[in-house]
């Protein structure tokens, strides 16, 4: 684990590029919707029966992080983009982007437009997620 000596963020690997900008969680949902803020809250909410999380931000995002990040969040004025990565693609509704990153993870896209659309299987996503990232 290597931290910023600027910004005191910690990474996988040492010298890993980023941005030092951070802002608070609020700033970030400064001219979004109000359910767009609600989205992410209930995300946390459901999120903390995982394990201790902590919340990092840069200019346009939040990331969950338990020992590692494992679920990025991205307000949008109709949404939350999510993205999470799995040990396998499952490239099937309501994910609507898969990327490979490494011979066995995949990194996962879904766009939240409701509290409806944040079901069981997003939340079993997210938490594999958690659970694989943070053994």
């Amino acid at each position: 684990m290597w931290k910023c000596p600027q910004c005191k963020r910690t990474f996988i690997t040492k010298n890993q590029w980023h941005s030092c900008v951070i802002v608070s969680p609020e700033e970030i949902f400064i001219n979004k919707p109000r359910f767009v803020k609600e989205l992410y809250n209930e995300i946390l909410r459901r999120s903390a029966s995982f394990g201790d999380i902590k919340i990092d931000t840069t200019l346009s995002c939040l990331y969950l992080v338990g020992k590692y990040r494992f679920l990025a969040v991205k307000p949008q004025n109709q949404g939350l983009i999510i993205e999470f990565a799995l040990d396998r693609n499952e490239d099937i509704f309501p994910v609507i982007k898969t990327v490979r990153i490494s011979k066995n993870q995949f990194v996962h896209r879904v766009k939240l437009d409701s509290l409806e659309d944040l079901n069981s299987q997003i939340m079993s996503g997210i938490k594999e997620a958690y659970f694989l990232k943070n053994r």
